[in-house]
Order: C-alpha cells, then sequence, then structure tokens
C-alpha cells in the first residue's frame, strides 16, 4: 500500500508515509506527466521549512490582525493569497516568501497598516505580486538599525532582497530604513494610485542597490493619468536618521547608493527620483537609467542639488544631466586696473585692483554645478568627492601703457599651472586679446584662479574676460 499510487478522475494521491511526511498532496496528472499541485505540502529540506500557501489559512493563525512568519521557513504562494486585514510580520530569521510567476501569484492586503512589517531580520521576497489597497495602507515598513550600537555602523547588519517582483493596484508603498544591504531588482511598480503616505522610500542604508526596474504609471489601472494619478514621489532617499543619541551627533547617512538601468517615469506632479537635502551618501551612481517625461507636468524627472549630492557619479542617463563640474566666470565693461606696479605677477582678483575697490561691474558666473565661486577671489572651487580631470579656456582683452609682455596663468591653490599660459604682445598700449587653455585635474577643494603679470612692472587693465570649465 505504501508505494502504490491511487488514481481518481485524474489525480494521483500519495499516501501521506510515502513521500511527504507531514501531510497528502494531490498531483494532477496531465498530457502523461505530473503537472501540478493542487493543494497544500509541507516538507523539511536542509534545515529550512518549506509551506505551500495558496489561501490565507496555510499561514500561522493571525492574532490581533498580526500573522507572525516562522523562522527558517519559506511560504511558496500560488495563485492569489487574500490576507484580507491581517498583515505579515516578519522578527525572526530565515523566513521568505516566494512565488512562480510574477503575474499570478499575488499577496492582497486591505488593510490600513502596512502588508509586510519587517524588524530586524534578513528577509526575501521572489516572483511575487503585492498589493495593499486600502488608501491608508503600505505594501511594507522594513527597519534595521540600533542608535545605541555605533562600533558597528548602528546594527545595520541585515540583508533585505525584492526581485523579480510585481507592485501593482496598491496606494502607498513603503519605508526601508537601516539594512546592509537594501537589493531591489528586476521589479515592476506600477499603477499607483490614491496613496497620500509614501512611495519608494529609502533611508540611511550601507548599500542600495536598485537594478533593471520599472517605475512608471502611477495612476488607477484602466483610466487615463490625469483621472487619479499619484501625489508621491517615486523613488526618494529622504533624511538620515538623527543619530544624536546616545554617542554620536552626526545623523547616519548611506553608506553605497547605485541606481542603475531602470526606466523611471513620473508623470503630472510626481518627482522621478528625490534626494533630500538632509541626506548624505557616501558614495552615489546613476548610470545608465531611462527618466521620461511624458505627461510630466509640474513634476520633475530628477529632484536634487548636485552641488549637495556632490558624492554621486551621474552619468548617461536618458533625461538628465551628467553630473559633471562646470563653471563660467565673466568680466564685461571694465575700467579699474589691476595693480601689478606694486605685486607682479598680481591674483585677477577685487583686492587687487588699483585702490583695492573692485572693478567697474563685479564678477558673475553665470554656470556653476558642483564648484564654488568667489565674487571677490574671482575663484572656483572643486566641490565633489568625485576626483575629476577638467579642461578650461581663458578668454581675455588686456592691456597697459607702453610696450611689454602680458602672461596669464591658472592657478590650482595659489600655485601656476606651468602648462596654462596665455602670453601676448602689447605694442604703444593698444588692448589686445589673449586666449589660452589647459587640461588638469582636481580633487575636493581645490581652487582655482588667474594671475596676471606684466613684463614691465606696469599696471595692466583686463576689460573683458571670460573663463569656461568642463569636467570630462
Amino acid at each position: 500500500m505504501e508505494d502504490t499510487l491511487y488514481s481518481n478522475d485524474g489525480i494521483i494521491e500519495v499516501p501521506r508515509n510515502v513521500h511527504f511526511p507531514n501531510t497528502t498532496a494531490k498531483l494532477v496528472w496531465r498530457n502523461g506527466t505530473i503537472e501540478n499541485r493542487n493543494t497544500l505540502v509541507n516538507s523539511f529540506i536542509n534545515s529550512a521549512n518549506i509551506i505551500e500557501v495558496s489561501d490565507i489559512s496555510d499561514f500561522p493563525t493571525p492574532v490581533s490582525g498580526v500573522i507572525t512568519l516562522e523562522e527558517n521557513t519559506t511560504y511558496k504562494i500560488y495563485g492569489s493569497v487574500d490576507l484580507g486585514v491581517n498583515k505579515l510580520f516578519i522578527n525572526s530569521q530565515g523566513s521568505a516568501l516566494i512565488g512562480t510567476y510574477r503575474n499570478r501569484d499575488v499577496l492582497k492586503y486591505s488593510g490600513t497598516n502596512e502588508l509586510l512589517e519587517i524588524d530586524n531580520v534578513s528577509f526575501g521576497i521572489l516572483n511575487l505580486c503585492l498589493k495593499a489597497t486600502d488608501l491608508a495602507g503600505k505594501i511594507l515598513t522594513a527597519n534595521n538599525y540600533t542608535l545605541d550600537n555605533s562600533d558597528y555602523n548602528y546594527g545595520r547588519t541585515e540583508v533585505l532582497d525584492i526581485t523579480n517582483c510585481e507592485i501593482r493596484n496598491t496606494t502607498n508603498l513603503w519605508t526601508i530604513t537601516g539594512f546592509e544591504l537594501v537589493d531591489i531588482a528586476n521589479t515592476l511598480i506600477w499603477y499607483i494610485s490614491g496613496g497620500t503616505s509614501a512611495g519608494c522610500e529609502f533611508r540611511s542604508i550601507r548599500h542600495l542597490e536598485i537594478t533593471s526596474c520599472e517605475v512608471y504609471n502611477w495612476y488607477e489601472e484602466g483610466t487615463s493619468p490625469a483621472s487619479n494619478h499619484s501625489l508621491l514621489n517615486q523613488l526618494e532617499i529622504i533624511d538620515n536618521i538623527d543619530a544624536t543619541v546616545p554617542v554620536n551627533p552626526t545623523p547616519i547617512g548611506n553608506g553605497v547608493v547605485n541606481i542603475n538601468s531602470s526606466i523611471i517615469h513620473p508623470e503630472i506632479t510626481q518627482d522621478g527620483l528625490k534626494i533630500s537635502p538632509l541626506s548624505t551618501t557616501g558614495f552615489g551612481t546613476l548610470a545608465s537609467n531611462t527618466f521620461v517625461d511624458t505627461n510630466l507636468t509640474t513634476g520633475v524627472l530628477a529632484n536634487f542639488d548636485y552641488d549637495v549630492q556632490n558624492t554621486y557619479i551621474i552619468q548617461a542617463n536618458q533625461g538628465i544631466s551628467n553630473g559633471n563640474a562646470k563653471g563660467t566666470m565673466t568680466l564685461t565693461g571694465n575700467s579699474v586696473k589691476l595693480d601689478n606696479s606694486v605685486t607682479n605677477p598680481i591674483v585677477f582678483a577685487e583686492a587687487s585692483t588699483v585702490g583695492g575697490g573692485g572693478f567697474t561691474s563685479p564678477i558673475v558666473f553665470p554656470i556653476a554645478t558642483r564648484v564654488g565661486t568667489s565674487v571677490a577671489n574671482c575663484s572656483f572651487t572643486y566641490n565633489s568627492k568625485i576626483d575629476a580631470n577638467f579642461f578650461v579656456t581663458v578668454n581675455a582683452t588686456v592691456e597697459q601703457s607702453g610696450n611689454a609682455f602680458i602672461t596669464l596663468r591658472l592657478r590650482a591653490n595659489g600655485t601656476a599651472i606651468t602648462s596654462s599660459v596665455g602670453k601676448v604682445e602689447i605694442k604703444s598700449g593698444v588692448a589686445t586679446s589673449v586666449s589660452f587653455s589647459v587640461i588638469g585635474q582636481a580633487t575636493l577643494g581645490d581652487v582655482f584662479d588667474i594671475e596676471v603679470e606684466s613684463s614691465t612692472n606696469t599696471d595692466v587693465l583686463v576689460s573683458e574676460l571670460s573663463l569656461n570649465g568642463y569636467q570630462f
């Protein structure tokens, strides 16, 4: 009897003491093969429980609306499972939720809290569709940090994986705080509407990876974008954790952020990617993403300050500018000379003018990205934590009384860059144009300005000047 399979109307029944010690399994026989299990199967493999779920009753019993997942247990979801107002709570190691096909295997939550709450443990979600339908509901809240454990980076030691999933027909998304690694890959986040709480929020994560995801169609499915679009920001890195308690006054920031190869499509009022100015990141990369602005009105593709977020490499993204440092400095209509008769060569600055009162019109900086500027010192300060190569061109009109050679040099931190020299001969005091260019390198905090030298120690008039610099 123990080795006999019983057939009844196309269903093969396997006695529970033959292959599945914990329950009876029913297998569908189709086209000469066993194709599909259609009832719960519990098994124990390599110290891990595997529980198949096709109904809420297959989960542990809810207590006051909370289903606490068991440790070292993988829950395999088959079909659409309605949790009602019962949320899943994860506070034991080794549990996971997986499906086989994200367009079919669904966890649906209609409560006002979150579908998933993850508390200081590692957790994985694979091949599932997640839905939270109440206006106050939310897909996920996850926390992994300990403020009094600064010795080990505030206890951020756990891993959260969301892979090959679909977030669809839901309202609010998630707030994820802390963790050693948050890895979101190949996941669709679409048809989001009605929420007022949070889009995809991330906070103070040691390593954040978002790869090959699609974030778009944030409005009610089956309607036009204008009819019920979400008012939430799509991807958002929010302000740092306040770490003033108990030992470290410095807020806990993000360690590494890498967002790549994804499609981000905000519409109407949504911001595609927002980074709070109160958020800091040690090393960041935004690369090879496609930002789409179709139907975008008052929202923006990327809402962050390139100068504040000066640790990010931002390259090769469709729709947003590369994060290269660049700057333009101009002086026009000047009639005040530099005081070369006292100091020669002399730095090109307001205090270096005859009488020290500055130029006829002040220096202006019409372009300044990832550079600090000083009107008084007529200088740029490189403001990026990413070492860079740069290209600079300088054009000026110079003159002085009598005949002489006038030389202009670009300086780095008070020292002339010997390869960057523009030299012109003045005859009979006639104004003459001079230009030169330079390729160099810059590190955070490097200061660049110009010095002017007269071969006869005579005051020099720089009546027109433009400097254009660009990181490459």
